[in-house]
């Protein structure tokens, strides 16, 4: 375990041990593997309430001000050791309700979630709450904080406004695939998505990219083949031009006010990933395809019963909202939902392939 998710998670358990900090346990839901190639999961906590606005707040460099403890105001903060990842952290936790800290830019907030132990949201550069619209700068923070956990099993996901963004200031969810493992005999310790056979598309360097043949969604992953480099991720060269490749393709769907979900993860040799799915505004989504009761508990699902699909439903984790839909569903109506509900047009995601390339070809020349 690398000194990042040690102290991420030590954190998340002290804040879960608190009295009072969540108000369900993640080791009250239920999950299940579905039949099929693509090894969905799909999860159901009935104890679920509404989202808290519970925080943990980390930073990446120890402030300049001599900023106190809280005492008396439901905060506390404090530091940890020195590592080689981040020289030194302070934390701050935050039991009361969200509101607009004014932090040196350097601060990371993370909020503690319920989906499952560590599933947390990451706010980076914070000196006021930004826009849920991912920049470049961001982009950049999310896969050094992915490449500094050096651990395979997490990931960090992004919801575009019109992609089922849950808060409207710009935050990054955090996952540890692998503390499912434990409680669902046989389920995959990444997301199902990263499990599936890569198709290369084109590249320009040691940057690649990738579509995914059997999955239902239109999507591109963008990587780095480390056959090319000796250092892996670590050269910065290589990290630079992924970010800007990827980039160019985000701010390419925002110029054209295209919904998008991504997902920042490892690919099977430690280097980073980028996966951004290009998609259809948001709607309930499965309306009519699982019978449905009243027995409706969370924000995952409306009370027509439609689910709605953010960034780890795309990616292969579905959150049921009802025990019916829990029992239910199945991989056939998940590819339904994603290739009719979800996905752009074929033509629409070739017009958006031609334009990347043509700008990618501006910067690199031709692509290979």
């Amino acid at each position: 375990m690398s000194d990042f998710r040690a102290f991420l998670v030590g954190k998340w358990d002290a804040a879960a041990a608190a009295a009072g900090m969540l108000r369900s346990s993640p080791s009250e839901a239920k999950r299940r593997i579905l039949d099929g190639s693509l090894q969905l999961l799909v999860q159901y906590n009935p104890a679920h309430i509404a989202i808290s606005h519970d925080e943990v707040l980390c930073e990446l460099r120890f402030p300049d001000d001599d900023t106190e403890n809280k005492e008396g105001t439901g905060q506390l903060q404090f530091e940890a050791p020195t590592s080689e990842v981040l020289p030194q952290h302070a934390v701050l936790i935050n039991v009361s309700p969200l509101v607009r800290y004014w932090l040196p830019q350097s601060w990371m907030s993370v909020m503690t979630m319920k989906l499952m132990r560590g599933h947390s949201l990451f706010v980076l550069d914070l000196p006021l709450l930004k826009p849920q619209r991912l920049d470049k700068k961001l982009l950049q923070y999310g896969i050094e904080v992915v490449d500094a956990m050096h651990d395979p099993h997490f990931a960090l996901g992004f919801n575009s406004s019109g992609a089922w963004a849950s808060v409207n200031h710009f935050h990054l969810q955090g996952f540890l695939m692998d503390e499912l493992h434990g409680l669902l005999s046989g389920s995959p310790k990444r997301f199902p998505i990263l499990n599936q056979q890569r198709s290369e598309r084109f590249r320009f360097g040691s940057v690649v990219v990738y579509d995914f043949p059997s999955w239902p969604m239109r999507c591109y992953a963008v990587g780095i083949d480390t056959s090319t480099t000796q250092q892996k991720s670590k050269d910065s060269h290589e990290r630079d031009a992924l970010v800007n490749s990827v980039w160019r393709f985000v701010e390419l769907l925002q110029t054209r006010n295209v919904a998008h979900n991504a997902l920042i993860a490892h690919d099977e040799l430690d280097s980073p990933l980028v996966i951004v799915f290009p998609r259809q505004l948001q709607r309930e989504s499965g309306l009519g395809l699982v019978e449905h009761g009243r027995d409706v508990t969370t924000t995952a699902v409306s009370s027509s019963g439609g689910l709605r699909f953010a960034i780890a439903e795309l990616a292969g984790l579905v959150i049921a909202g009802n025990e019916r839909t829990f029992h239910g569903f199945t991989q056939d109506q998940y590819a339904r939902i994603l290739e009719t509900e979800l996905s752009l047009s074929e033509d629409e995601m070739n017009d958006l392939t031609a334009l990347w390339r043509r700008q990618l070809e501006t910067i690199n020349g031709n692509l290979s």
